[in-house]
């Protein structure tokens, strides 16, 4: 029997918060979570309910006073989205991974969990219903969900929520986009490989197209534009030693989940 028999919500196209929220039982009948829910609706709400200042997240803006107050209301009839709201460390990425999903991500560098919740996840497309919630469970832990509210929300044990989260990177490696994004290569490192057969080498536009695609955001494009990259056994050795990965961070500002340097810069 499935643990999401109800939801038709998948993470892999949607707002972890809202995913969630969407699995907490209300009283509230007014809402239609697909049209009357947006990101910066539901971040403004859960701010508001849970008393904190978020110092590195832009002033929330919305442009429906309707929509703002019909989410007010569902999050206020909903005890459990009010929980969530009043997470100490809701909108504050945790610092690292649990052991076993880290483990789970093998052979491959592993991002922080600040950089994967802030990753726009456009164009992953993961249509799988179950891998979809595995990713949830991930996801919301990147954007600083306890494993005890999940545990709680879905009636399930810590352990269990730790194994949802390992089978979330597993579906997530599935894609060779995200397993680019992971690998955060420099380009300009790559001319020690042979690319004359990847057409990497057919004049300085296409040169300069292939940097900019990488360098923004991989998970945006196509996966058969990378995948010579992802497949090869050279370009993922060179990757791991580190000798071809860029040594900043995966994403840029600005950051919607932040974590405890961004919080204590802000006293």
């Amino acid at each position: 029997m499935s643990l999401f028999p109800m939801c038709k919500y998948r993470s892999s196209c949607s707002d972890p918060l809202i995913h969630l929220a969407m699995h907490c039982p209300s009283e509230f009948s007014g809402i239609n979570p697909l049209k009357d829910i947006s990101i910066a609706c539901m971040d403004k709400s859960l701010i508001r309910f849970s008393d904190k200042k978020f110092p590195w997240k832009e002033t929330v803006t919305t442009h429906s006073k309707a929509k703002q107050f019909l989410i007010d209301s569902w999050v206020a009839a909903t005890p459990l989205i009010r929980e969530l709201a009043t997470q100490e460390s809701l909108f504050l990425a945790p610092n690292r991974w649990p052991e076993d999903v880290e483990n789970q991500f093998s052979r491959y560098p592993i991002p922080t969990p600040f950089e994967l919740a802030n990753l726009a996840f456009t164009g992953l497309e993961l249509r799988n219903k179950l891998k979809s919630h595995h990713v949830l469970f991930l996801r919301a832990y990147a954007f600083g969900v306890s494993i005890e509210y999940l545990a709680n929300l879905f009636m399930l044990n810590d352990a269990s929520v730790i194994d949802y989260m390992r089978q979330g990177v597993k579906s997530l490696l599935e894609s060779k986009k995200f397993v680019l994004w992971c690998m955060h290569l420099d380009i300009s490192k790559l001319k020690s490989l042979s690319l004359s057969k990847h057409n990497i080498d057919k004049g300085i536009l296409h040169k300069l197209k292939f940097r900019a695609k990488v360098l923004e955001n991989p998970c945006l494009y196509p996966e058969e534009f990378f995948s010579f990259l992802t497949e090869s056994p050279n370009v993922l050795t060179l990757c791991r030693s580190g000798v071809i990965r860029k040594k900043t961070l995966r994403v840029s500002p600005p950051f919607r989940i932040g974590h405890t340097l961004l919080q204590d810069d802000h006293g």
